[in-house]
């Protein structure tokens, strides 16, 4: 049987880390690039700026990846602090491959006349969902994968 650690502080500091990571620290152009505001307010204004640039893509999950990397010495057990470096860069991954499809999901989305508004706001809170599903499974993973590791080790 798996042991996981999930108490209700780490539950709410790693879903405060995502929030964090995913829209505070991000820059203005990047937050543009990200999520165009004006769009959404007007049908007839172009796509977001990150459908069209890899490169703000790209940079949004490099700050995203290092911010809960950052935050997750803070927040983290420390009997999995080993694991933290690993965890981020493989949600690093995770977040970019998310936006990615859900931007091109988004896209098509804009470009339909009807209930593109609520389908659009729909799918990034889709997104969210993803996001926070991807970091408390490949967390528990990590922290279950040390856990049998020390077990057998005879450390626990």
């Amino acid at each position: 049987m798996t042991n996981y650690y999930f108490d209700i502080t780490l539950i709410v500091g790693i879903i405060i880390l995502h929030f964090i990571a995913d829209f505070v620290f991000q820059t203005h152009w990047n937050f543009l690039s990200h999520w165009n505001f004006e769009s959404i307010f007007n049908h007839y204004a172009t796509v977001l700026s990150k459908y069209k640039s890899r490169y703000a893509l790209l940079f949004h999950v490099i700050v995203y990846t290092l911010i809960i990397m950052w935050g997750g010495f803070i927040i983290a057990p420390n009997n999995i602090l080993n694991a933290l470096i690993p965890w981020a860069i493989l949600n690093g991954i995770l977040h970019w491959l998310t936006d990615f499809i859900t931007n091109k999901i988004n896209k098509i989305l804009w470009n339909r006349e009807s209930d593109s508004l609520h389908a659009s706001f729909t799918m990034i809170g889709l997104d969210q969902v993803i996001h926070l599903i991807c970091l408390f499974t490949t967390y528990a993973w990590f922290y279950s994968h040390l856990y049998e590791t020390s077990k057998f080790l005879g450390t626990t």
